[in-house]
């Protein structure tokens, strides 16, 4: 599979490898398990080199809703997601064999219908190695509980990632963008990230970047206002001046091609009033950019490659 392939199945799995785990936990009981080595799931999935994402559905259920919908999620994983998830933390590795995940999922999960558990089922085998946990025979994907409502899930690196959740080490996301992914139902960040190579070879010449999203509803109306498009706070921090320019003007055009389309409410007062997309040297910053729901697409092929088959696909 060429690695442009591999990237674009990122998304599709992280959000597949969720939803057939919560479906499993319906029917599985839990025991008791070793503490992690400390209590922040943050810290323990983080790695350099690696994307990772985070998704708190239950910041703001609409919003979330909206974007799962539009990228083509079926009802039935959407509803799951939606009612049993708090909080979600995925790291995502780009090898040569393809992209290697790391999933911890909080949430809501029935220890019922033990009968019907992992270890009833002929399509998983128990490991005891160090660490118990389940594999499927005939796929990549293992299943791991780490405690009362909280799963780790992996396809095919989940020794590793269990030594490093109960004996480190532990590296730490950075306060600030801790702060700021808090903040959002979803949220992206990659510090020196490993891209494939892509078909817009500008990702390649990131340093890191981190990536908010947010409802654009409509002037003083509350959290549950109709969501008319969406907002994007972000920086990206590039290796030239040069890669940082091109991105920027590729942000610049995309907003000046919005005037007056589709469902879009960018106007050449409001571009006066407050500018979106900034330049600063290597940096670009994106302060409320704005995104109508028929530019999403545009955004994940354009600025977010490694992320588009959440459009593409769906899961």
């Amino acid at each position: 599979m060429p690695k442009t392939g591999r990237t674009v199945n990122a998304g599709r799995m992280i959000l597949g490898l969720l939803f057939s785990v919560l479906m499993l936990l319906s029917f599985t009981s839990c025991v008791s398990k070793p503490k992690p080595v400390v209590p922040d799931f943050q810290d323990l999935i983080f790695e350099e080199g690696a994307l990772f994402l985070q998704l708190k559905p239950q910041k703001d259920t609409e919003l979330t809703r909206k974007m799962l919908s539009i990228l083509n999620m079926r009802d039935e994983s959407l509803e799951t997601i939606l009612g049993r998830t708090d909080d979600l933390y995925a790291s995502c590795l780009f090898g040569e064999e393809g992209p290697e995940f790391t999933v911890i999922g909080l949430g809501r999960y029935p220890e019922t219908m033990a009968g019907l558990s992992l270890r009833r089922n002929r399509e998983w085998e128990k490991i005891k190695t160090p660490y118990q946990w389940w594999r499927q025979k005939n796929g990549k994907l293992e299943i791991a509980f780490v405690s009362n409502n909280v799963v780790c899930l992996s396809n095919g690196r989940m020794k590793v990632s269990l030594q490093r959740l109960y004996e480190g080490p532990v590296r730490p996301l950075p306060a600030e963008i801790k702060l700021l992914l808090n903040r959002s139902s979803l949220g992206l960040f990659a510090e020196a990230p490993d891209f494939p190579e892509q078909k817009m070879r500008l990702f390649n010449q990131l340093e890191s970047f981190w990536l908010t999203f947010k409802a654009d509803r409509s002037a003083d109306s509350g959290k549950e206002a109709e969501i008319n498009g969406f907002l994007v706070d972000a920086e990206y921090i590039c290796s030239t001046s040069g890669a940082a320019r091109s991105l920027f003007l590729l942000m610049r055009l995309n907003l000046l091609a919005s005037l007056g389309k589709g469902d879009s409410s960018i106007t050449i007062e409001s571009l006066k009033s407050k500018d979106p997309v900034r330049l600063q040297d290597k940096s670009i910053i994106l302060d409320d950019y704005p995104l109508s729901f028929d530019q999403i697409d545009w955004f994940y092929e354009t600025v977010a490659p490694f992320f588009s088959d959440l459009i593409q696909e769906g899961v």
